[in-house]
């Protein structure tokens, strides 16, 4: 009878102990629970790498990539996005808009991209949807902003890239790298000679 209770308690504890292996899998999204996107790449000043759109003046634009790395899509119509990280006041905050969910949405597993700071023809910013692209109209600067952050329609903090000015971990990002998690939803940041906008980290 005793080595039957004996086996019956390690059969628990074994049980037990793989249980919390699983749960100290680390998961790329602090709060799997209520919301999976990320900040995944940033591109602070765009040049021959990484070019994402070329406005109307024949300038790269600067963008940022979020990930989605959760099993449900999550459609980002009316968060706003941010280039003061979790800094930002409300007069930092650029509402994406509603109305088009083909565009908005990303996907279990996808990446959206957001470009920061094009301009049409006459220099006039690009602001809101056009031909399927989301636009903010601020550019990303590495001597005036800090990082993209996200928050939700509330205007609750989600989530943000690291800073990528002189307080970075990696300190100012140069001019045609990017910024972005070693792997897609990794915690760890580096910078990347090669963007990969689109593509797996």
């Amino acid at each position: 009878m005793r080595n039957v209770f004996f086996l019956l308690s390690l059969s628990a504890l074994i049980s037990f102990t793989a249980c919390n292996k699983d749960e100290e899998i680390v998961n790329p999204d602090p709060n799997p629970s209520t919301f999976s996107v990320v900040v995944n790449e940033v591109m602070t000043k765009v040049i021959n790498n990484g070019i994402i759109y070329v406005d109307g003046q024949g300038d790269a634009a600067d963008w940022a990539e979020f990930y989605n790395p959760g099993t449900t899509a999550v459609n980002l119509a009316g968060y706003y996005v941010t280039d003061k990280g979790e800094s930002a006041a409300n007069e930092d905050l650029w509402q994406i808009p509603s109305g088009h969910d083909a565009v908005t949405t990303i996907p279990a597993g996808g990446k959206l991209i957001i470009i920061f700071g094009a301009v049409d023809g006459a220099g006039v910013d690009y602001d809101g949807i056009v031909n399927d692209t989301i636009f903010c109209p601020s550019g990303l600067s590495t001597s005036k902003d800090l990082a993209v952050g996200l928050y939700d329609s509330g205007k609750t903090f989600k989530t943000a890239s690291a800073l990528f000015n002189v307080d970075g971990p990696l300190g100012v990002l140069p001019d045609d790298k990017s910024l972005g998690r070693a792997t897609d939803g990794a915690a760890t940041w580096v910078i990347f000679d090669t963007p990969t906008p689109n593509a797996a980290n």
